[in-house]
């Protein structure tokens, strides 16, 4: 099911850098700034995507119930208003990510390639920006995802997690 939930949510990201950046930037090679700001816009847009989705997942773990009945009991006991619930910590969550792998690995790689390119292989430089890249967006986003799934989880049961504050 992760792959199922996981794939449109990484379409989402791709596609939205993509044309952000080809909107941005252009025919031309896209700057830094134009790279990772069409990521983070990437990563705020599969937000839409992911959040009604973990949603009714969270609440199907704690059910116990199968997914669709889960999906079908979670409308018609809160609405399609409550699908929304969670959406800015979960922006907030997925641009950073999308930041570490669509922004950040692509242009610490090219500008290590630069620098080192004539005395490390292409695969070190690759794997230290993935591993910085990746670093990044684990550390960055990893509290928002707790945010989130604490106020999907409790929803009103739990007065502290209404909201982000």
């Amino acid at each position: 099911m992760n792959v199922a939930s996981m794939a449109p949510i990484t379409a989402t990201q791709f596609g939205t850098a993509r044309f952000m950046q080809t909107l941005l930037a252009g025919s031309g090679d896209a700057k830094m700034g134009v790279v990772i700001a069409s990521s983070a816009m990437g990563g705020a847009a599969s937000a839409l995507v992911a959040t009604p989705f973990e949603m009714v997942v969270i609440h199907q773990q704690k059910s116990g119930r199968a997914l669709l009945a889960e999906g079908t009991v979670f409308m018609s006991k809160y609405g399609t208003a409550a699908l929304g619930r969670g959406l800015l910590p979960c922006v907030l969550r997925e641009s950073p990510y999308a930041v570490g792998y669509l922004g950040l690995f692509p242009v610490l790689r090219d500008a290590l390639d630069t620098a080192y390119g004539s005395v490390l292989p292409g695969s070190v430089t690759t794997a230290v920006a993935g591993v910085a890249g990746g670093t990044f967006g684990a550390v960055v986003s990893q509290p928002f995802d707790t945010i989130k799934t604490r106020m999907q989880a409790f929803m009103w049961s739990k007065p502290e997690y209404l909201t982000m504050r």
